[in-house]
């Protein structure tokens, strides 16, 4: 008796949900990181969930901080269903939703960094991120795009 081999399954990761979940990974992740350190002590630091390490250092958060996180959170959902195949045309509009959350978020954190705080690694972590989602959700649009004409 003769048996055929296995055929393997040829499929393939679209790259485009691949660098958007990868992005949002790294934004969501970020937010555990330093964000800020102190200029007056360069030992204190706040993460992106607004945590301070010295009770005495009081940031108040702006719901647009967030941004970044609302976008990571859509793009994961957004690559979920990219990579399982149910991405249909429908979805362009949420990869524009996710891409300028992303960018628009990334370049206000940029901005509105605390008077008497520098920036950290894990705001530069969140705007690579963002801009790395971005550029994933923009992929993912002209994708979907694609596989709809």
């Amino acid at each position: 008796m003769i048996v055929a081999p296995a055929q393997r399954s040829s499929a393939v990761l679209p790259a485009d949900a691949v660098v958007m979940g990868v992005g949002a990974l790294a934004a969501l992740g970020s937010y555990l990181m330093p964000w800020y350190v102190s200029v007056d002590r360069p030992a204190q630091h706040v993460t992106g969930l607004g945590l301070a390490d010295d009770p005495a250092i009081e940031l108040h958060s702006v719901r647009l901080n967030w941004m970044i996180a609302a976008a990571a959170i859509v793009a994961l959902v957004l690559a979920v269903r990219r990579l399982t195949g149910r991405a249909d045309h429908s979805w362009r509009r949420v990869t524009a939703v996710v891409a300028a959350l992303a960018v628009v978020g990334a370049v206000f954190d940029m901005l509105t960094v605390p008077d008497q705080m520098a920036p950290a690694h894990g705001l530069m972590f969140a705007i690579i991120g963002a801009a790395t989602t971005a550029t994933g959700a923009l992929l993912c649009r002209r994708r979907i795009g694609q596989v709809a004409a």
